[in-house]
């Protein structure tokens, strides 16, 4: 049994350029990130801090690797095998992302509409750190209740 739903995965890294914008190291999946088939023998985190510290060329200390969500649904582009976006932030101590990575917007901005486009905005998301807004109901004031309450007796 997978432990995701589809046999590979996406990484997207978020880093930082020495101005501050966040780019990401992609490969030649097709998908922006670095898309990786998952090994079962370890967990996903240590199969991720492997997997970036190869491919970056660079010794990332565990504790610079925050693991930030896995990101569903999963998305498959034609030609291509299905994939989730593993989120991770890197920092920017230990890693200054090369100007010549793509900017995370600038690929944002080329997607249309479908399930690649929903799985990585809901990533800049995360990574805009709206997970952990605190979210507070308001109070429907009494105008905006009586409106209500005629808009419901008019349908009636």
């Amino acid at each position: 049994m997978l432990p995701f739903r589809s046999p590979q995965i996406t990484i997207v890294a978020q880093c930082f350029d020495a101005n501050g914008v966040i780019r990401c190291p992609v490969d030649e999946s097709g998908y922006f990130g670095i898309t990786v088939s998952m090994a079962h023998d370890i967990s996903a985190f240590e199969f991720v801090k492997k997997t970036l510290n190869n491919r970056l060329n660079e010794f990332l200390p565990e504790d610079s690797i925050e693991c930030i969500s896995l990101v569903e649904p999963s998305f498959s582009r034609e030609g291509l095998d299905p994939t989730m976006l593993y989120l991770v932030k890197i920092a920017s101590s230990s890693l200054k992302a090369p100007t010549e990575w793509p900017t995370f917007l600038s690929y944002l901005k080329k997607l249309s509409s479908s399930a690649e486009r929903v799985a990585y905005n809901k990533a800049f998301q995360f990574f805009a750190g709206s997970h952990l807004d605190e979210v507070n109901v308001l109070e429907v004031d009494e105008a905006v209740r009586k409106a209500l309450e005629s808009l419901i007796a008019v349908k009636e």
